[in-house]
């Protein structure tokens, strides 16, 4: 088992961090360890070497989480909120399954008006963080849309972002 750094000072650390903590099966802990990296990465603008390698730590969460829980595939908390809500936040939106790289991968995509968009999707508030993550999505897929999901929109969203308020 990985030892669990005492201090995380760098966005480089906090990567660190977040997998120790995955080790030690505190997944609460190590995403929010992921969300301090991508933070402490603001300054790093656009870091090729950070961003491979949030890609492999959040790979590996995952990895490991699906390993570890193999028998709860419910959605819990806004996921699941926003699931069952969406009829009524976004009536011309449906979830759907699209082709998706594992070290970019958004919580959900929508399908609205014949185009498919990714979802970034926050249980507390929508910051600049999360606008960086789902702007890397946009990229990445070459989508001129996406949505926004939290309760509480705390920052500016990008041209081509939609926020949803889900509680």
């Amino acid at each position: 088992m990985r030892k669990i750094p005492k201090k995380a000072e760098t966005p480089f650390d906090c990567l660190a961090l977040a997998l120790a903590l995955a080790d030690a099966n505190d997944f609460e802990g190590a995403w929010k360890a992921m969300g301090l990296s991508q933070g402490a990465a603001i300054a790093l603008e656009d870091d090729c070497t950070f961003n491979a390698l949030y890609g492999a730590a959040a790979i590996k969460l995952a990895w490991l989480r699906d390993l570890r829980d193999l028998d709860s595939h419910e959605l819990t908390g806004i996921h699941a909120r926003l699931v069952e809500n969406l009829p009524y936040l976004l009536p011309e939106a449906k979830i759907v399954s699209h082709p998706s790289s594992p070290a970019c991968r958004p919580d959900f995509w929508f399908e609205v008006a014949g185009g498919v968009y990714p979802v970034e999707v926050r249980k507390a508030s929508f910051g600049s963080a999360a606008v960086k993550q789902l702007r890397r999505y946009m990229a990445v897929y070459e989508t001129a849309q996406g949505y926004a999901v939290a309760p509480k929109l705390t920052t500016d969203l990008d041209e081509g972002m939609v926020f949803i308020k889900c509680k």
